[in-house]
């Protein structure tokens, strides 16, 4: 009897646990778009201070190729744009590493392009055309992963199937009531 009653518990709580899940999913992907949006605007109105509080430093980075656009900028003019508009750079042991690291990881993910002008590399953001609600980023896709992230596929599928598992869960749940 009472085994029942903690099992129903449990697929009660796994279910809430799912719903909170797809909530903080939600939000988080709400809050990276509100500051790449608070980023923007900063940069249209010539506001180019950057507070570490606010924003992370992939963001503060894009945001220096958001305001060299389209200029082409090196990591070390990165670096030096960084430090004039007031991010600090000190919690970082090696800062132009992590500017390296995150540079390859933006040109992965399809958001920048490089190239090599004699000795030094350089990167600008690329264009993006927005159609429909999907961000499109010009130019040849690197792998077949950055093409279903750029669409978001993978995030709706699995947001699809947090779904059906919490319905299977609640239906479970219901189930159990209705048999008692």
């Amino acid at each position: 009897m009472q085994l029942t009653s903690y099992r129903a518990d449990l697929v009660r709580l796994e279910a809430e646990a799912a719903e909170l899940d797809i909530k903080r999913d939600e939000l988080r992907k709400q809050m990276e778009q509100t500051k790449r949006v608070i980023a923007s605007l900063a940069s249209l109105a010539g506001e180019h201070g950057i507070n570490a509080g606010e924003m992370g430093f992939t963001d503060a980075c894009r945001t220096m190729l958001n305001n060299a656009h389209p200029e082409w900028i090196s990591a070390i003019e990165i670096r030096e744009a960084l430090v004039r508009s007031g991010f600090d750079l000190s919690g970082y042991a090696n800062a132009m590493a992590s500017i390296h690291t995150i540079l390859r990881r933006l040109e992965e993910n399809n958001e920048v392009e490089k190239k090599e002008e004699g000795l030094k590399t350089v990167f600008r953001r690329k264009p993006k055309l927005v159609c429909m609600g999907v961000s499109i980023t010009y130019g040849p896709p690197k792998n077949e992963a950055v093409i279903a992230k750029a669409a978001g596929i993978h995030e709706v599928f699995n947001e699809r199937k947090r779904r059906i598992r919490i319905r299977r869960r609640r239906n479970t749940l219901l189930e159990g009531k209705n048999k008692k």
